[in-house]
């Protein structure tokens, strides 16, 4: 299954979602040969599987961009001679990309325990009480906060941000009606910024994205 999910966030940012389910080999057509000589250099299948993924995600919304992007000695993903911005996340079974007109971030994982047992690392203790008060799934809540705050990490793009000190979860919806959340991002010297972001769920894979 190819495209999974495609929507439109805002009039000029698209959010697509590709849910892994092919091999390789499945992959591996005339049509798809210039993006595998592309990822040559990947050893390790599951890894170049998700980057393929994401590239033929890539191209199917926004038909050439592929091509054009490279990337930041931090890591983020940037499109040569464009005013568009790009935020990619992937995961074993989904490929998640965010392109706008402002700058942008998404994230994507796997709900399960991991995110749990270790948020006394990237959470402080209001936040850790915020998300047990919210009841139902805690492995939901907890897959989602680090997902709010990998997303601003990706927004911010410039490195050196201590997931616990500097970016504050202050309120997280998530039910049939709201499903957001309100952080507020501070490292000081002007760098100060209340930031909104939406959440999302699809099967067992938790994103959260924020647009500027």
């Amino acid at each position: 299954m190819p495209i999974f999910f495609v929507s439109k966030p805002s009039p000029f940012s698209t959010l697509g979602i590709w849910k892994i389910s092919e091999s390789l080999s499945e992959l591996d057509t005339g049509v798809n040969s210039h993006l595998f000589s592309k990822f040559e250099f990947i050893k390790y299948p599951p890894v170049k599987l998700q980057k393929i993924c994401t590239a033929l995600l890539i191209e199917k919304i926004h038909p050439g961009l592929h091509s054009k992007i490279t990337y930041t000695e931090n890591g983020k993903p940037e499109i040569l001679n464009s005013t568009l911005h790009i935020s990619i996340s992937h995961n074993t079974h989904f490929s998640v990309v965010l392109i706008s007109n402002i700058v942008c971030g998404v994230d994507a994982e796997i709900v399960s325990h991991k995110a749990e047992k270790i948020k006394n690392k990237f959470l402080c203790p209001e936040e850790i009480k915020l998300l047990e008060n919210m009841g139902g799934n805690q492995n939901e809540a907890f897959t989602l906060a680090w997902c709010i705050k990998e997303s601003v990490f990706k927004w911010y793009a410039k490195g050196n941000v201590n997931f616990k000190e500097h970016i504050g979860i202050k309120k997280m919806l998530f039910n049939e009606n709201k499903r957001e959340a309100s952080v507020i991002f501070s490292k000081g010297k002007g760098e100060n910024k209340n930031i909104r972001l939406h959440l999302q769920k699809f099967e067992n894979c938790a994103v959260a994205y924020t647009l500027g």
